[in-house]
C-alpha cells in the first residue's frame, strides 16, 4: 500500500469519528479505491487494504484508551492523529475527543471489492449504517453509487476528463460532512 493510499484510509477513518461526533451514528459511509480493471488486481488490493485496516484496528483496541501522550507512541494512532491535524484538525473537535471515539467509530469499518460480479454492497443489509472501504475499477468508475462517499482514492491511468470526474464523484451536495469530502490520487496517476 502507498503512502498515499495509507493518508486516504487514516482520513477516511478520522472522518468516520468525525460524523459520528456530529450525531450522524447510523448514516451509511463510504471510501472508493479505484485501481484498475483487472479484477486479480482488485482482489490483492483488497487484501493489503484488509489487512493494513486489521492493523490499525489492533493498535485502536490496544492503545487507543490511553492518554494521547502514550497512545501517539504507536505508530498507526500517531498515524490518524496526522490525518487529523492534516485534514480535519479544527475548532469542532479536539484530538482527545477523537481519539476517544476511535473505537466506537472504527471497528465497524469493513473493507471490501466490488468488481461486479455478483458482489455489488447491499446497503440494505446494514440497518445501523455501513461503514466500508471499496476496492474496485470500472464497476466503481461507472454504474456503482457508493451511499455516504467520503474519500475517493484514484490509482489509475484516464486520460478521458470525464470519466476522472466520474471516478472522482461530486461531493458538495453531501448535507453534513461536505466540508470532510477527499480526493486522493497517487503521485504516479494522470
Amino acid at each position: 500500500i502507498s503512502d498515499s493510499l495509507k493518508d486516504a484510509i487514516n482520513a477516511f477513518l478520522v472522518a468516520n469519528v468525525i460524523r459520528d461526533l456530529r450525531g450522524d451514528i447510523t448514516a451509511h459511509r463510504s471510501m472508493m479505491i479505484n485501481v484498475t480493471r483487472f479484477v486479480n488486481t482488485q482482489k490483492s488490493l483488497h487484501k493489503a487494504v484488509k489487512d493494513y485496516l486489521a492493523e490499525i484496528k489492533t493498535s485502536v483496541k490496544v492503545y487507543a484508551g490511553l492518554v494521547p501522550g502514550k497512545a501517539l507512541q504507536n505508530e498507526h494512532i500517531n498515524d490518524l492523529f496526522v490525518a487529523f491535524e492534516n485534514e480535519y484538525g479544527s475548532e469542532e473537535f479536539s484530538w482527545n475527543d477523537i481519539q476517544a471515539h476511535l473505537f466506537d467509530s472504527i471497528m465497524p469499518v469493513l473493507a471490501q471489492v466490488a468488481h461486479g460480479g455478483g458482489d455489488d454492497l447491499d446497503y440494505s443489509l446494514y440497518p445501523d449504517g455501513l461503514r466500508t472501504i471499496v476496492v474496485g475499477g470500472q464497476r466503481l468508475s461507472r454504474g456503482l453509487t457508493l451511499e455516504g462517499l467520503i474519500v475517493s482514492y484514484i490509482y489509475r491511468n484516464s486520460m478521458a476528463y470525464d470519466t476522472l470526474m466520474q471516478m472522482g464523484r461530486w461531493f458538495g451536495y453531501r448535507s453534513n460532512y461536505d466540508d470532510l469530502c477527499r480526493v486522493y490520487m497517487d503521485s504516479t496517476s494522470q
